[in-house]
């Protein structure tokens, strides 16, 4: 591998990747596939993944997850490194991807003496400076499976997909972007990001989440945020949709004033306002109101009631009987104007 230790602290080898997306790959069976760089040398077998590392070293931390999986191990300077593809109670491991971090422990001092590092065929520790593999491998029928074609490291051009389109690119380990990234078929070089880290650019914008739990007892429910319908005058909108469920429980519509839902910092809630002093807090223009309708489908009787108020009065209105105003109190009204005792006395 090339680069500088100095700023090439991560050898990705990318072992094994989607079947779909190499197009080639087989089962291992009984053969082994070894693939090599200058930090570790990787064998695989159909039930086995072995590790050796080619730098000395204080030791070894692996770290693997997959489909609800997860594994975090340490290992001492001279352990075998390997992993099975079946789990301790002898069960195999759910088909899918799986990616891993190898990190070497660094030496700081090194005292052996005697046989040269050369002959054993390692290569001296590089002043204390942690090493890190990271990769990833498939999981298929039980077994691992492995490229049938190794490409070089000069050779790292994305292939052509379909139609001469370009190939999906995947990346096996973290991706860090230091600045602005575009994502969408209306992304152009060059652009203008302003104060935007991310962009989503085209003509239906959704991001999805998929939860790829299969074990009964872990949540797993899908959501997905929808930014605007994608039909011929339909709707503008945020909305987060219960996928799962096909439902969407919340919705913002286009044009919707400013601090229509406001909490501030002691959890007050503010509609129509940014400075809610009680507990819950409605301003508007003319006739804040709350209204309790409660419709057929419980089986009962629908009914409407609205608790509003203005400059003429508070009042409770019955909308589905004629909107008649059967309780009222007047602006100025005195205190203690109507007042029910603990004794159910009324004065």
């Amino acid at each position: 591998m090339k680069g500088n230790w100095n700023t090439h602290k991560v050898v990705a080898l990318v072992l094994i990747t989607l079947l779909a997306l190499l197009g080639s790959t087989a089962s291992v069976g009984g053969a082994s596939l070894t693939l090599q760089d200058d930090v570790v040398a990787v064998t695989v077998t159909a039930t086995r993944i072995t590790w050796k590392p080619l730098v000395e070293n204080g030791g070894a931390a692996l770290t693997i997850s997959g489909p609800d999986y997860y594994l975090q191990k340490e290992y001492g300077p001279r352990a075998r490194i390997t992993f099975s593809s079946t789990d301790d109670a002898g069960n195999p491991l759910a088909d899918g991807i799986y990616v891993y971090q190898l990190q070497l422990i660094p030496v700081i001092e090194d005292t052996r003496s005697g046989v040269d590092d050369a002959e054993r065929g390692i290569t001296p520790a590089r002043d204390g400076e942690p090493l890190v593999q990271a990769g990833a491998f498939t999981v298929a029928g039980g077994n691992f499976v492995v490229p049938a074609v190794e490409a070089d490291d000069e050779d790292l051009s994305v292939p052509d997909g379909p139609d001469g389109a370009p190939a999906d690119q995947c990346i096996y380990d973290d991706l860090i972007v230091t600045g602005s990234f575009c994502v969408g078929f209306d992304c152009v070089c060059n652009m203008t990001f302003g104060f935007d880290t991310i962009v989503l650019k085209e003509n239906n914008l959704r991001i999805f989440f998929d939860d790829t739990s299969t074990s009964a007892s872990f949540p797993r429910n899908d959501w997905r945020i929808t930014i605007n319908d994608s039909a011929n005058g339909g709707a503008s909108y945020f909305g987060i949709d219960d996928a799962t469920g096909g439902r969407s429980p919340f919705r913002i519509e286009a044009g919707a004033p400013s601090y229509s839902l406001y909490v501030d910092d002691y959890g007050r809630v503010g509609l129509g306002t940014s400075t809610p002093y009680v507990e819950a807090h409605i301003k508007d223009s003319d006739t804040p109101t709350v209204r309790l309708e409660q419709d057929s489908s419980g089986g009962w009787t629908p009914q409407t009631w609205d608790l509003a108020g203005n400059e003429t009065n508070f009042f409770i209105r019955d909308v589905t009987h004629g909107s008649t105003l059967p309780f009222r109190i007047q602006p100025d009204a005195p205190s203690n104007s109507l007042t029910i005792r603990d004794d159910g006395d009324v004065g």
